[in-house]
């Protein structure tokens, strides 16, 4: 069975992870004649990939039934932000090999990210972190909730051609991180997963 937790989380919202231990052939049936996502899975040739896109759509489903909600389909923006066909409110997705995780709020728009603690993300900082953010965000963890929140953030604003370098500044402000964009600021919202770390915004 998969590893599931589910979160209450602001004014109505759920928040759903999945630990994925599961391969393709283990997650088929659980799809339950959901022909649609069989055939969009088909698509998808790297066997991880699959695996990704199948438990995240699971876990979205399993979060609409939640809310008594009847999942019919995901559709996307013109800026290919996904939204739930017949569903006013929010949603957003992320998912690596090891983790899929699902944002869903009523009236909120909402951004979620999971990244891995890895050291490449050391060789990159400079492209996505300002001077203050660097003196900020040293260590690999750090880094990682750093990409992880302005990801979240840039999911959330759903705008093209934003730069995380110079449109989403990242601050710690009693005991709180705080993104701030234009006259905007919103908290990131950070959850530790073994060697990953997830970040989501309402």
């Amino acid at each position: 069975m998969p590893v599931l937790n589910i979160y209450n989380i602001h004014s109505g919202g759920l928040l759903g992870v999945w630990k994925l231990t599961e391969n393709v052939e283990e997650l088929l049936p659980l799809c339950k004649n959901d022909e649609k996502l069989i055939q969009d899975t088909a698509l998808i040739h790297h066997p991880k990939k699959k695996a990704e896109f199948l438990a995240s759509r699971l876990l979205l489903k399993k979060l609409c039934r939640e809310i008594d909600f009847e999942y019919q389909d995901i559709e996307k923006n013109d800026r290919k932000k996904p939204y739930l066909k017949e569903y006013h409110g929010h949603i957003s997705i992320s998912h690596t090999e090891a983790y899929c995780a699902v944002i869903i709020h009523p009236q909120l728009n909402v951004g979620i990210d999971v990244e891995k603690i890895q050291p490449k993300l050391e060789l990159v900082k400079h492209k996505f972190l300002g001077n203050q953010e660097l003196q900020n965000f040293t260590t690999l963890e750090m880094l990682a909730i750093a990409w992880s929140a302005k990801e979240a953030m840039y999911k959330k604003l759903d705008k093209i051609a934003l730069s995380f370098k110079n449109e989403i500044q990242l601050r710690f402000e009693c005991d709180q991180l705080l993104a701030y964009h234009q006259k905007e600021v919103h908290q990131i919202h950070v959850i530790r997963l073994e060697e990953h770390v997830l970040s989501y915004v309402l």
